[in-house]
């Protein structure tokens, strides 16, 4: 069991010069991560670092990262569970396990990890984001229908079946459901893929959407990589 309170920091920036580090936080059971965060590179040079969140069997993230580089390329955040579920509003159906401020051995947990909607519309729009699930990632049906990226540079990546056995679907259950990105570049990729809407429109330029599946792609609502803006928008290109 790997438990990070809210008030609990990690820091693996570069100061002037230099790459941010590597911050992984694993578990074989539970992991549960509520605090802060950051490998950002150097103020003169250096690229952003690498934050990876890993739970065995189940992986609870409410933290904040940033992998910010004033002269470089972002950082990446990883998820990597076995499952994962988003699910709408602003808590997740696991985090009554953790409302007593610790996790125990006997705590237990499914292999899914549950997000909600919200800690991922709160990251920051310039961190490269990769969902990874050995198995599926599923995306139930949200109220408001959306499930809005903060707008950036950060490209958002989903990967169902990591383990690349066949056995891995991303899905989104709601017909009416959209992944909106505001511009940044959307990857999915699994065994199979059944989806809803696909935005990633913006102002100025779209981002690019690229779909990989070993067997089917199913998409029941529309594609959305357009661009608006006073000056030669650019739209994304769908593959």
């Amino acid at each position: 069991q790997t438990y990070l309170s809210a008030n609990t920091t990690i820091q693996a920036d570069a100061l002037q010069t230099g790459n941010g580090g590597k911050v992984v936080v694993w578990a074989d059971d539970t992991t549960f991560f509520a605090g802060n965060i950051s490998a950002r590179g150097g103020a003169i040079s250096g690229q952003g670092g690498l934050v990876e969140a890993s739970g065995a069997k189940t992986l609870q993230f409410l933290g904040t990262v940033d992998l910010r580089a004033a002269q470089g390329s972002l950082g990446t955040l990883l998820l990597d569970p076995t499952n994962i579920t988003i699910v709408g509003g602003l808590t997740a159906p696991d985090d009554p396990q953790i409302t007593d401020g610790q996790i125990l051995s006997t705590d237990g947990g499914a292999a899914t990890f549950t997000i909600s909607e919200a800690s991922l519309e709160a990251l920051l729009g310039n961190t490269n984001v990769v969902l990874q699930a050995t198995d599926n990632i599923t995306i139930a049906p949200l109220s408001d229908t959306n499930l809005s990226f903060a707008a950036g540079i950060g490209t958002i990546t989903f990967v169902a079946d990591a383990d690349n056995n066949g056995v891995g679907t991303f899905a989104m259950q709601s017909a009416t459901d959209t992944i909106r990105t505001n511009g940044r570049a959307l990857n999915i990729s699994g065994a199979d893929l059944n989806l809803s809407n696909l935005d990633t429109s913006g102002l100025n330029v779209g981002g690019n959407i690229t779909l990989t599946a070993q067997n089917a792609i199913t998409i029941t609502g529309a594609v959305n990589a357009s661009a608006t803006g006073l000056a030669a928008p650019t739209g994304g290109a769908v593959t």
